[in-house]
């Protein structure tokens, strides 16, 4: 089986201990996705996003608050932000969130006074961004209700049959400075259309646990990128610029900060999609036995069993598809090209993000518009934090 998109490139920082580098902010980037994945039960998607911006909101106050300070100093402030954010989130990992900070304290070698300057001003930014999030919906209860069963309109799905995740979710309050997110976004198609046949068919086909017409190739995209998205392209971003940024503390707070924000304000979109449009998955679909399609047609598959179980939320739009755009929307403004991966050659960040995409038709979990719109609604969230330059962040 031939090795998959960017394996060899995010291998080189797989490792949970991986050294600091010279890089204090991509250093820290990389202790978040740690903790995420340590996380026990692990958290949504929508929640990883928003801690991970978060925590790089106030990195990039406390490098801005020490613009004209030592290195030193700089990097130790940094820590402080970064580990305060993390403690405040995710008190249980108290212990190695402490480890990754001496871990980078010892090698970055601050005097006695540049320690104490340093843990005041990041101390000073932790706190400052927690107080310019409070009341951004975050924490929102909302109640939901499962509606009742007709064509288009979710329902539970198995094996979990839980009430769909973060139903709160389009209503934080979006990052970077954005006032407004692009919402609602356009509607999915309705299951009744003419045409809508289509969608079922690429499903049962190319999605199903067996009876399927998915390729080698096709199979092992699925299964590649079922990997959580915040995790993946933090890691791949980090591949992507290397050792760029070692050389600015400034450059890569403002980077990590963007791309984080691009990831949390996609995640933001798309799951007030998910919530607007209640949209069915693929199970619910083709297990659907009353005629609804153009011209009383009746296609379904009661048997469908999809190729990995399908998450517990909404169809559309679809969050690796949202994610990934968000990410490699900034990832490639950033670098001002479209870099490709040293183990496939012939692939693009942009060419990814389209695999990635596809990657959820072939596990049977999204409908093609699904991923094809929420990698759309991605590109707009990161052109708009882009374009933000970062004003007003906080």
């Amino acid at each position: 089986m031939k090795l998959q998109l960017f394996t060899i490139v995010c291998a080189v920082l797989a490792p949970a201990s991986a050294a600091f580098s010279g890089d204090i902010v991509g250093y820290w980037n990389g202790r978040v996705n740690d903790v995420l994945v340590a996380s026990s039960p692990r958290i949504s998607s929508l929640r990883e996003a928003y801690y991970g911006a978060v925590v790089h909101t106030a990195i990039l106050k406390a490098a801005d608050d020490t613009e004209r300070r030592s290195a030193n100093i700089r990097q130790t402030a940094i820590s402080h932000a970064a580990h305060n954010i993390l403690v405040r989130h995710f008190g249980g990992q108290w212990r190695s969130i402490g480890a990754f900070f001496r871990q980078v304290e010892d090698q970055i070698g601050a005097s006695t006074q540049e320690r104490r300057q340093g843990k005041e001003i990041g101390e000073r930014a932790a706190a400052q961004v927690l107080a310019a999030r409070v009341g951004d919906n975050f924490e929102e209860y909302i109640r939901y209700d499962f509606l009742p069963v007709a064509p288009g309109i979710y329902q539970p799905t198995p094996p979990s049959n839980a009430s769909p995740a973060d139903p709160h979710g389009g209503n934080v309050r979006p990052f970077g400075g954005i006032r407004r997110l692009p919402v609602p976004w356009a509607a999915p198609p309705n299951p009744r259309a003419a045409g809508y046949i289509a969608h079922l068919q690429e499903l049962r086909e190319k999605g199903a646990r067996t009876n399927h017409t998915r390729t080698a190739d096709e199979t092992e995209i699925g299964l590649y990128w079922l990997e959580s998205s915040i995790i993946f392209w933090n890691r791949f971003a980090r591949a992507a610029v290397g050792t760029t940024l070692d050389s600015s503390i400034s450059r890569a707070a403002l980077f990590y900060a963007r791309l984080s924000w691009g990831i949390a304000n996609a995640g933001i979109i798309g799951f007030d999609s998910k919530n607007r449009y209640n949209a069915w998955r693929p199970i619910t679909a083709l297990h659907f036995t009353a005629p609804y399609l153009a011209g009383g047609v009746v296609y379904n598959d009661p048997t469908w069993i999809p190729l990995i179980d399908t998450p517990g939320h909404q169809d559309y739009l679809s969050g690796h598809s949202v994610y990934a755009a968000g990410a490699a929307g900034i990832i490639r403004a950033h670098l001002g090209t479209d870099p490709q991966p040293p183990d496939r050659p012939e692939h693009s960040i942009n060419t990814a993000v389209l695999e990635n995409g596809s990657s959820r038709v072939f596990i049977g979990a999204h409908f093609r518009y699904a991923t094809d719109e929420g990698t759309r609604a991605g590109f707009r969230a990161a052109s708009d934090v882009w374009s933000n330059r970062a004003e007003n962040y906080l």
